[in-house]
């Protein structure tokens, strides 16, 4: 979800030490852990459900960037469909009064 994925940069951009919480999907919850391994943070932890992994510097880069990218682009197309129906409507509302005149 965006809320996760936004708390997962806040501890990959370093505001927050680690964080922890369940995805629900469906009847299914599955926790999620991302931690630091010390005060260096030149290796995180991730654990999601049974899955664990060690990223390095490098990874973590790599994982930031692509989670700001997703961030970015869930924004843009949830509000991309409410913004083509608001162009939509003001087209629309401006065809009938054009065309009212005549």
């Amino acid at each position: 979800s965006l809320d996760e994925m936004v708390m997962i940069l806040r501890v990959l951009e370093g505001k927050e030490d680690k964080w922890s919480g369940y995805h629900s999907y469906k009847d299914n919850n599955t926790q999620i852990q991302f931690n630091w391994e010390n005060a260096k943070r030149n290796k995180m932890y991730i654990n999601i459900g049974k899955y664990k992994k060690m990223l390095g510097i490098a990874e973590i880069e790599v994982f930031r960037r692509l989670l700001n990218h997703m961030v970015d682009e869930k924004i843009e197309f949830a509000t991309e469909g409410m913004i083509n129906k608001s162009k939509s409507n003001f087209s629309n509302s401006n065809q009938k009064t054009q065309t009212d005149k005549f």
